[in-house]
């Protein structure tokens, strides 16, 4: 070891005397600003030598800046907060000082002295392919331990322990508890948390916190060293990670630049296709990641640029493991030219010698952006590079040209962490009573509070959470201790802080084809009956919702129709203040100023787009909305739409339009359908209302006391209250995995009341989904005078509202088409004609399976002759089983049949009816999706063909909105 770093150490000691409260943090600042002007050689003489050698033979040959300020302190065993760009060498500044001291220190030098967490498995996978020949040559082993990993190489881990375990957050939980493992895991000197950004506002990562606090009953405080690309508020994170410690922070800003262009599909000629404008970029690279919002965009613009001669691949999280693995292999050893991905390949993986990356629409959030740049040029000192392609749309450009300001001078978003997480308390209780045996609540409850994210949980919290857990037999009281059930180690080994998000399959009503998919979360943030979607390149308007189905049907939407328009992938949130200097921006706009620090990110080109845009509001006699100026427009029609030019951000605004569209729906009794986005809540209502009742509500609602209870019941009331509910008891192990719909319901409807449950539900919601604080501040500001409402009557909405209706997405990709009356009839009697039904003489019993189109115009009965034929779409044999019981009673049949069987043999009966007066077309009728004998019966009233059809079509379209509310 040199002697600056010796003498910075008694320095160190010196200032402990003298400055208690400000040593640690002055002395990181010491030792850094020594070594900045040092060499290299002060840091490798830091390290074993051996390592050295071998970290040259490997390619090695100098260390990047955060490696040489975080080695020495990693040395001295602190615990350490790295935050440093993606290619800038963040993972070997951690593990290579680690190495070091295991290898110099035989009793450091055990299975499990290090334990490395990643986040995602692709990440392990990585980690190993990087790491294994490096501790090969140095007499370490490392393996990985994960869901995917082989019986057979978990046996042998647990017979023979590596060195160095990878690991996520979920498999850490089940070492904990392995018996064959403790002896092993209180050798861990060492815990490495890598890219914890993914980790401090997640559940996953609250455990994993949690958990650690349980570790130290194992391994005696082993040091700490966590890993960021990118992470908005550092002194959080460093608490997050080690929590009543000290921790230093090792925080690179600039150790590589950026340049990022704003590009848009416009000219002042017209548009251009925004594939071809992609594949030109991609022209001027060797390898690009294309990143999208969206898996339906990255389908969509792979297929584009495909059909364009351009060799990428698509990788997104619902490919398989094999194909996403292939693809990426692909990418590394450049056999292609590119990959239109989502967040799926954002994370730290290798991805080779990408030399640009292209973001299609606003990235959304300043942190996305930096991690999907870096990407490009993936190595330090290498200048990263970036395009992002905006929509063309004013709040897609000025969102794109604020982020990428912010991104270039490392303008994070802030990231709230859950407090008091029950959901987490509960499956970290069972797991430290099956860690530890039986144990006393007080000392359990001490071992909790020791992470930071239990720090303020109280012991009467901490009790009812134990009385929950005796209520559902997951832990017993045995005298004074508590102890876990065999139902609770069930649960503890079955359950994980993710929650697989269930997906609704999307309809097409006039063909009930499938068209797509649609994640859960997004089905209950944006999806109600009357709103519309973008899918697979088509605006559809959404018909109704079945959830015991999970299935949406939707018919396509006519391109002159008012539409709020949602689109799957927005759920990914805009900050607050990235909305905020949006809507400043745009007021700049107004006044002809550009301030200078937006200067060198647009050109001209685009800039007078803008203003023209900006400058045909304020022409037309609109105010311009502002942080001061709340301008409601109430437009003039049925229905009435109302828009709020609110610049809360993504959460903020959702928080609003919950609140608003719970009292619309008090004061008038309606249902309005509502839509928000980061600038503006939009809400219609299905009739005419005055501007004065629009006003009376809105200042009644914002400016009355009890807001917080009323906001609070809004949320009770919302549709992604529900999700969230139910995700929490799936947490808690109330609803177990797989578990069929009625099930869900039923135990949904039994704990809905819970006052824990509905406490931690609303800490989720506003933790994650609104933005409570802000809307606060809000309200606040209207209520101080510090925010003018302003309400106007309008004949049209305004430039500023139309452009927040504008159909998002890469352009040239959405068709908002009209379908005349004829196709739609023409589709629904293909696809009548092409269904199998099957046919049950009311007679004799006889029953056979055809296609609707093969039947003649007249039906009998082949056995008998009789014209009595019923139609069943139930194809399966329990329906002809059901008539021949009915049958064979005669009479009596009212009498041995069930009431559900007795209600089916009639409508058969009634169907066969049909069959003897009308033949085939009858058959037709009752093929239909929700279409009984009694609707058959107007069907078949209906002469025309065409208009026979149509009618069938209309009454489908009412049984799948109607539906939900039948008994």
């Amino acid at each position: 070891m040199s002697n600056a770093p010796t003498n910075l150490l008694n320095l160190k000691i010196s200032i402990l005397l003298i400055f208690p409260h400000q040593t640690y943090k002055f002395f990181a600042t010491v030792v850094l600003d020594v070594l900045e002007v040092g060499n290299v050689k002060d840091v490798l003489s830091m390290l074993n030598q051996n390592l050295v050698k071998v970290m040259l033979k490997y390619g090695y040959n100098e260390l990047t800046e955060v490696q040489k300020k975080s080695i020495p302190l990693i040395i001295r065993g602190r615990d350490v907060l790295i935050v440093a760009p993606t290619g800038s060498g963040k993972t070997e500044a951690a593990v290579f000082p680690l190495i070091s001291k295991m290898v110099d220190d035989v009793s450091k030098h055990q299975p499990i002295s290090l334990i490395y967490i990643t986040p995602l498995r692709a990440l392990n996978r990585d980690l190993m392919r990087r790491l294994s020949s490096i501790c090969s040559d140095l007499g370490l082993r490392i393996q990985a331990r994960h869901g995917d990993t082989p019986q057979s190489l978990r046996r042998s881990l647990e017979r023979n322990p590596p060195h160095i375990i990878i690991t996520t957050p979920e498999t850490f939980q089940y070492l904990l508890i392995s018996n064959s493992l403790r002896n092993y895991l209180a050798n861990t000197k060492y815990v490495v948390i890598d890219e914890l950004h993914e980790l401090v506002n997640s559940k996953r990562g609250s455990e994993l916190i949690a958990s650690l606090s349980r570790f130290e009953l194992i391994a005696k405080k082993p040091q700490r060293i966590g890993l960021s690309a990118s992470i908005g508020d550092i002194q959080l994170a460093k608490k997050f990670l080690s929590y009543g410690r000290i921790v230093d922070d090792v925080v690179i800003l600039n150790a590589r630049d950026m340049d990022i262009e704003l590009v848009t599909p416009y000219t002042s000629g017209g548009s251009i296709d925004t594939a071809s404008l992609i594949k030109d970029i991609m022209s001027k690279h060797n390898e690009v990641i294309v990143f999208t919002n969206t898996r339906n965009d990255a389908e969509l613009l792979g297929l584009k640029l495909r059909e364009l001669g351009v060799n990428v691949y698509v990788h997104h999280g619902s490919l398989s493991r094999d194909e996403r693995e292939a693809v990426e292999k692909k990418l590394k050893d450049g056999e292609i030219k590119g990959v239109v991905a989502t967040s799926s390949l954002e994370l730290g993986i290798d991805v080779g010698s990408v030399d640009a990356v292209i973001q299609v629409s606003s990235p959304k959030q300043v942190v996305k952006l930096v991690q999907r740049v870096g990407r490009s040029m993936h190595r330090a000192g290498l200048k990263a590079k970036g395009y992002v392609v905006t929509d063309i749309s004013l709040d897609d450009i000025l969102e794109s040209l604020v982020i990428i300001r912010r991104s270039l001078n490392n303008e994070l978003e802030y990231f709230s962490i859950h407090e008091n997480p029950l959901d987490v308390l509960t499956h970290q209780i069972v797991g430290l009573l099956l860690q530890e045996g039986r144990m006393e609540p007080t000392t359990a409850y001490e071992v909790l509070r020791n992470s930071y994210v239990f720090r303020d949980l109280t012991f009467e919290e901490f009790n009812k959470v134990l009385e929950l857990l005796s209520d559902l037999s997951l832990i017993k009281s045995n005298g004074s201790l508590i102890e876990a059930t065999g139902k609770g180690r069930i649960y503890y080994l079955t359950t994980t802080m993710i929650v697989d998000s269930p997906h609704y399959l999307v309809i097409d009503l006039a063909s009930m084809t499938p068209i797509g998919q649609l994640d859960e979360e997004f089905v209950a943030l944006e999806v109600n009956e009357g709103s519309s979607l973008v899918l697979s390149g088509r605006l559809w308007r959404v018909v109704g919702i079945d959830e015991e189905e999970r299935k949406v049907y939707v018919e396509e939407a006519g391109s002159g129709e008012y539409l709020i328009p949602s689109w799957v992938g927005e759920t990914i949130p805009v900050e607050y203040r990235v909305a905020r200097e949006v809507c400043a921006l745009r007021k700049l706009l107004a006044l002809n100023h550009l301030p200078k620090q937006y200067a060198g990110l647009i050109s001209e080109e685009i800039l007078k787009y803008l203003k023209d845009i900006i400058s045909k509001h304020v022409n037309s006699g609109y105010p311009l909305p502002s942080e001061d100026l709340l301008v409601v427009e109430v437009k003039k029609s049925t229905p009435t739409v109302i828009v709020l030019h609110s610049c809360l951000g993504s959460r903020g605004n959702r928080g609003l339009s919950y609140l608003l569209g719970y009292a619309f729906s008090r004061y008038l009794g309606l249902n309005p359908l509502i839509k928000s986005d980061p600038y503006r809540v939009v809400i219609q209502l299905p009739t005419r209302i005055q501007l004065s009742s629009v006003e009376s509500i809105v200042r009644s609602t914002l400016l009355e006391d009890g807001l917080e209870e009323l906001f609070k019941e809004s949320l009770r009331r919302s549709s992604i209250y529900r999700l969230v509910l139910v995700n929490v008891l799936k947490r808690m192990g109330i609803i177990p995995e797989n578990a069929p719909l009625n099930i869900i319901n039923a135990l949904a409807k039994r704990f809905e009341d819970n006052e824990l449950i509905c406490r931690e539900v609303l800490n989720e919601l506003t933790c994650r989904y609104v933005d409570l604080p802000t809307l606060k501040k809000f309200v606040r500001r209207l209520a101080e005078g510090k925010t003018i409402i302003k309400f106007i009557e309008v004949s049209e909405l305004s430039p500023l509202a139309l452009e927040g209706l504008k159909i998002p997405g890469f352009s040239g990709r959405v068709l908002a088409r009209y379908i005349p009356k004829n196709i739609i009839s023409e589709m629904v009697k293909r696809r009548l004609l092409s269904k199998k039904v099957r046919l049950i003489c009311m007679i004799c019993g006889y029953s056979y399976i055809s296609f609707v189109k093969d039947l003649p115009d007249s039906i009998s009965c082949p056995k008998c002759n009789v014209r009595y034929v019923g139609v069943s779409k139930d194809l399966s044999d329990d329906i002809v089983k059901l008539v021949l019981k009915g049958l064979k009673s005669g009479k009596n049949y009212k009498f041995t049949l069930s009431d559900e069987e007795k209600e089916e043999f009639l409508r058969l009966k009634e169907s066969a009816y049909l069959v003897l007066n009308y033949g085939r077309r009858a058959v037709i009728a009752l093929a239909a999706y929700g279409v009984g004998p009694e609707t058959a019966k107007k069907v078949l009233s209906v002469k025309d063909d065409e208009d026979f059809y149509y009618t069938i079509y209309e009454f489908e379209r009412r049984y799948v909105s109607t539906r939900r509310f039948w008994d």
